[in-house]
């Protein structure tokens, strides 16, 4: 059992959740698990907020597979106040089931597929919300090639309107040397665009590589395209933008790093970019010490990059 109490105080503000998570194994193969928050939250201008949520479900797994059954409630009234917006006012049922063959047979390491579906209501009428299922199907390979395949058939519920939002994905990896990991991934299909009204269909691609150069040195490079339909005209929304990034690792040793890198996006028609610099030192097992640097700048109102931003910060991690 797990017992967590946060509070967050302010002038004229108090709010208070408690957390508890208890968790039941019958043997190593079966389990029951539950969440339960309360919360409260007296922010001097509305009347005092307590709210709850409650979750749980049962686990179960065997040789080759595992499934699970679930369930869960939020209150309207919930708030934790911790910073973060909340999803309040709804209940839902869920399941999932995973199979997998990890038994080498050829050029095949390893297949399987998952299902997986979930469906939530309104507290408040127990009209119908939310809606996600879908399927996928992986496999590994001894080649160092790998791939996955997911559909999902999604319906969402936006202002008494009812929207079949389906989408599909491919992800495929290749992995045969240190030096280079590549990694493509795509997704195809509709989404509600809430500020329009309206759904809209949209792909994304993105394509990723890594690798280690030697042993005190690694990178990464990454690199979203984001597309979508026909939106209508002046309503300012991008029908296309692209969000990369770029860094490098130096490992001095296994307790010291600096990491340095870019970062670019055109969203909004503007093309933004900065660069951090991130330092590590772990000082003694489980115990860091953090330190970064970033700054960013954008073309809003020039016809050259001016500064927007700069930020620094240090941190540190003790664990004993």
């Amino acid at each position: 059992m797990q017992f967590t109490f946060l509070n967050r105080e302010n002038k004229d503000y108090h709010a208070d959740v408690f957390h508890f998570v208890p968790k039941f194994s019958f043997n190593q193969h079966h389990s029951v698990w539950g969440e339960v928050n309360f919360s409260y939250l007296d922010d001097s201008i509305r009347e005092i907020r307590k709210g709850y949520s409650a979750s749980g479900g049962y686990y179960g797994d065997s040789r080759q597979c595992n499934w699970s059954l679930g369930g869960g409630i939020v209150s309207e009234d919930f708030e934790a106040g911790m910073g973060r917006a909340e999803d309040v006012g709804f209940y839902y049922p869920s399941y999932s089931f995973n199979w997998r063959n990890e038994s080498p047979t050829g050029s095949i390491k390893s297949y399987g597929f998952s299902t997986w579906s979930s469906i939530s209501f309104y507290t408040a009428n127990d009209e119908m919300r939310y809606l996600n299922s879908g399927v996928n199907f992986s496999m590994d390979t001894q080649y160092k090639f790998s791939f996955n395949i997911s559909g999902n058939f999604n319906q969402d519920n936006f202002t008494g309107t009812k929207f079949d939002v389906p989408n599909c994905s491919f992800y495929a990896s290749y992995y045969n040397w240190d030096i280079l990991t590549l990694e493509v991934y795509g997704e195809l299909g509709k989404t509600v665009v809430y500020e329009l009204y309206d759904k809209y269909y949209y792909d994304l691609i993105s394509v990723s590589t890594s690798g280690k150069i030697n042993k005190y040195l690694s990178y990464n490079v990454s690199g979203i395209r984001f597309s979508y339909g026909v939106f209508p005209q002046g309503c300012g929304y991008d029908q296309e933008y692209w969000v990369d990034n770029a860094g490098a690792t130096i490992n001095f040793s296994n307790d010291v790093s600096l990491t340095n890198g870019l970062r670019y996006n055109n969203y909004g028609g503007i093309d933004d970019a900065g660069l951090f610099s991130n330092f590590r030192w772990e000082f003694r097992p489980d115990c860091n010490f953090f330190a970064g640097y970033s700054t960013a700048g954008n073309n809003l109102e020039s016809s050259h990059f001016v500064r927007s931003y700069e930020q620094s910060y240090v941190k540190i991690n003790y664990s004993f």
